[in-house]
């Protein structure tokens, strides 16, 4: 499972070289990385139903650097896939709209994002996950794979849900190393989350039941 939600905000000063790499070849997306000295600025072209999207095969902020997030307008939200390594920022994130000010949606994926949520809550608590809930999990049976290198560790700030989740997937309760690939999860599950997240409302409504074939 592999979703954390940072909303509109600089990240938490927590060692490292500043490596991000957009995907090349499949899943590709219109992403581009610009770096002068200590600065990296991210942009993305890649747009579907006012949200954004952007892939990589690695992100890391080092300490000491600063990467803006150029947030495309219009865009509700801004969704960062990592698939080959674990995001980690040792420096500064920022998400920066049109007119310069900070604010925007990131959204940020990778294969450990129950460790990466955890992070975030230890400086912004108000944190959400997203699509990291047992219903999902349930839900894209046939997308489960083999986590390569399953965490451990405790996770002291996960909501109860999340951490009993957490807990079945650690002691592979729910099967061997279990994992969902979650970028390959259909758009439009990922779309209907975004705006539950979007309306108060709706957020407060259960996700909808597993439809089986």
């Amino acid at each position: 499972m592999a979703a954390a939600v940072a909303l509109g905000a600089s990240s938490p000063m927590v060692l490292g070289q500043t490596v991000i790499t957009p995907l090349k070849g499949v899943g590709q997306t219109q992403t581009v990385v610009s770096t002068q000295g200590n600065q990296t600025t991210v942009t993305t072209q890649s747009l579907r139903d006012g949200n954004a999207f952007s892939t990589y095969s690695n992100f890391t902020v080092g300490q000491g650097d600063q990467v803006k997030m150029l947030v495309p307008k219009d865009a509700n939200w801004w969704v960062n896939i990592v698939r080959d390594a674990q995001v980690r920022v040792d420096g500064r994130l920022e998400s920066r709209l049109a007119n310069g000010s900070i604010g925007g949606n990131l959204l940020f994926i990778d294969s450990h994002g129950f460790a990466i949520l955890d992070e975030l809550r230890s400086h912004f608590p108000h944190v959400q996950s997203m699509l990291m809930d047992r219903a999902t999990l349930l839900a894209n049976a046939a997308l489960h794979g083999e986590e390569p290198l399953p965490l451990k560790r405790d996770l002291p700030r996960l909501s109860s849900d999340e951490q009993q989740l957490y807990n079945d997937l650690r002691d592979q309760r729910l099967g061997k190393n279990l994992r969902l690939e979650q970028e390959q999860i259909p758009f439009h599950l990922l779309q209907r989350a975004l705006e539950r997240l979007a309306d108060p409302v709706r957020q407060t409504s259960a996700p909808p039941a597993p439809q089986h074939q």
